[in-house]
């Protein structure tokens, strides 16, 4: 079996991000407005891409692996420990 492409990866994690669900997405962008205003010192264009990831779960740039698992919206801990173990297996870890 072929090793996924990061890309492939990072799709099999879009179903956490429920977008279409307003109550979900109105609280993810609340949610943002937090992590934003404790971001001290980042670039504009870093902040988009990490608001675009956070929100809507749009990978427009690198991000390093540890904001993608902190910035993921994990709904059990088994999605934790998939994702978890698909960004090491991509690593090259396991």
């Amino acid at each position: 079996m072929p090793t996924p492409t990061r890309y492939e990866i990072l799709q099999s994690f879009r179903p956490l991000w429920r977008v279409e669900d307003e109550q979900w997405l109105a609280q993810r962008q609340a949610d943002w407005q937090h992590i934003r205003a404790s971001i001290k010192k980042a670039a504009p264009a870093s902040l988009k891409l990490l608001e675009s990831y956070f929100v809507y779960g749009e990978k427009k740039g690198y991000l390093p692996g540890t904001t993608l698992l902190l910035f993921t919206p994990y709904d059990s801990a088994e999605s934790v420990q998939e994702v978890f173990l698909k960004v090491l297996r991509n690593m090259g870890a396991l």
